[in-house]
């Protein structure tokens, strides 16, 4: 739902928007689900990616690391603040449930703070009352960033919230099942029977204010019948690479040191910046590869340059446009001699990120919006074995010649059915001087796209002219969808297939 809304946001003005949403889940199921439901946006700014949110690799361009403007750090958690929606969860829950993940949820945000640009603000979340999820693990994250992260204070903004303010003191019950108000009382007892560290108790009541922490936000159910949230949101000030760089170690001769082949591989070692040995990335002209996936899918590749021929088959079949920015197209396919099934479209700042990509360690699970799909045809008269598909019917509309525009009322008949007849088109049809079934002849065989306009609403679908007869290539709900948005643009009845 987090994602979604923001993918809403960002695409409100434009169905191209310069910005992209990056969403990542470390259960592969999970980021499958994600990416099914943001391709009902049918938008081309998205990217699913699966990993471990502590080691999400980044990616570079000219030697400079892409870095975002705005996280959402949702950490995993306990979920103890859903039990009002989700009793059955009282079932699973332990009061040192949350202890184990202390150390996940401050890595993620550490991480997130050093994919964030400087200025760019995160979000910390959890739906979890625990301090030592909440207010402990953001002190934490806070005092390792060293003056790179601030709490901001968010009392004036949506002030019909009501929210109650973070916490600046509180305990923490062990595994032992003991509550402890300080480190001092259980530091001598057996780390792995409490389960408690000292960063998880909270810093003195001074340190404590300096760092902001009152302006963490709780939301409590009783306050506005919601569930339980923990949010709060860190501003980054200043670069952390300005504070630590790595000073690898150089041999006797003073000759350059090895190169990290775990870096080289994986863009990320865990010894950080105090491995010995040299994090080098590659030439900027280092060429561009297929892109990874995650197992059991097929890599990445962009049509341009792999697939050329069927690149140039598709723009002269559907008249596109010469600044049509064919790169944005890619493919997954394994056999560059096969024609491939599914031709997809990423916008501009999505396939810079594929392309700076370099080593291929994005585990993108998908991107971007399903523009053609190979089709079986039998007919010597189809040039072009690919139709359009419906989801990017409307952004492609200005790309292409190969589009016919009939009046609306003629558009809405035409949703009766799915495939209609020459005779029946005719049959349907009010405008005799400039008949649909005569732009149909003059549009030849094949796959083009049907659209009609009315109080300045756009309407389109993607269809299949054949010899005789003329097929939609649009779902059964997405028909039902338009049929109710024309009955009440034109007050008629809604009719049934």
């Amino acid at each position: 739902m987090k994602t979604t809304q923001l993918l809403e946001d960002l695409s409100l003005e434009t169905n191209e928007p310069a910005g992209v949403v990056v969403a990542n889940d470390a259960d592969r199921s999970r980021a499958f689900l994600l990416a099914h439901t943001l391709k009902r946006l049918r938008s081309p700014a998205f990217m699913v990616v699966h990993h471990d949110a502590r080691q999400i690799p980044s990616v570079k361009k000219a030697k400079q690391e892409a870095l975002f403007d705005r996280i959402l750090c949702d950490v995993p958690c306990s979920g103890d603040g859903t039990l009002r929606k989700s009793p059955d969860a009282w079932a699973k829950w332990t009061p040192g449930g949350a202890l184990n993940l202390f150390k996940t949820q401050v890595g993620i945000g550490l991480r997130a703070a050093a994919l964030l640009k400087v200025g760019g603000v995160m979000v910390y979340s959890t739906c979890s009352f625990n301090p030592s999820e909440n207010e402990a693990a953001v002190a934490e994250i806070v005092r390792q960033a060293e003056g790179t992260l601030e709490i901001q204070d968010m009392s004036s903004r949506f002030p019909a919230l009501k929210r109650a303010a973070g916490m600046l003191t509180w305990k923490i019950m062990g595994r032992d099942r003991v509550i402890y108000s300080s480190y001092e009382e259980c530091k001598d007892k057996d780390a792995k029977e409490t389960g408690l560290m000292a960063s998880m108790f909270p810093p003195a009541l001074e340190e404590a204010k300096a760092i902001g922490l009152e302006h963490c936000m709780r939301l409590i159910p009783s306050h506005q019948d919601t569930g339980g949230f923990f949010i709060v949101a860190l501003k980054k000030v200043k670069d952390l690479k300005e504070q630590v760089k790595q000073v690898p170690v150089v041999g006797p001769g003073g000759e350059k040191p090895e190169i990290c082949k775990i870096y080289t591989k994986h863009g990320r070692c865990k010894y950080g910046n105090n491995c010995r040995f040299l994090h080098e990335d590659p030439e900027d002209d280092a060429p561009i590869k297929a892109q990874s996936s995650t197992k059991g899918e097929e890599p990445l590749t962009q049509l341009k340059g792999a697939h050329q021929e069927v690149l140039d088959n598709i723009k002269s079949f559907f008249g596109f446009k010469e600044d049509f920015p064919d790169s944005q197209l890619f493919t997954r396919s394994k056999d560059d001699a096969e024609l491939p099934r599914h031709i997809s479209y990423v916008s501009e700042s999505i396939m810079e990120i594929l392309a700076c990509d370099v080593r291929g360690r994005l585990k993108v699970i998908n991107c971007g919006i399903k523009a053609f799909e190979r089709i079986e045809v039998r007919d010597p008269n189809v040039k072009a074995p690919y139709r359009i598909c419906q989801e990017i019917s409307q952004s492609m509309l200005p790309w292409i010649e190969r589009k016919v525009e009939t009046d609306v009322r003629v558009f809405q008949k035409m949703l009766n059915k799915h495939v209609h007849t020459v005779g029946e088109i005719d049959e349907i049809d009010t405008d005799k001087e400039a008949p649909l079934t005569k732009k149909l002849s003059n549009l030849g065989v094949g796959s083009f796209l049907l659209h009609a306009t009315h109080e300045r609403q756009l309407f389109v679908f993607s269809a299949f002219m054949g010899k005789d007869r003329l097929q939609l290539y649009i779902s059964k709900d997405e028909v039902q969808t338009l049929k109710s948005q024309l009955a009440a643009l034109l007050d008629t009845p809604v009719t049934a297939e």
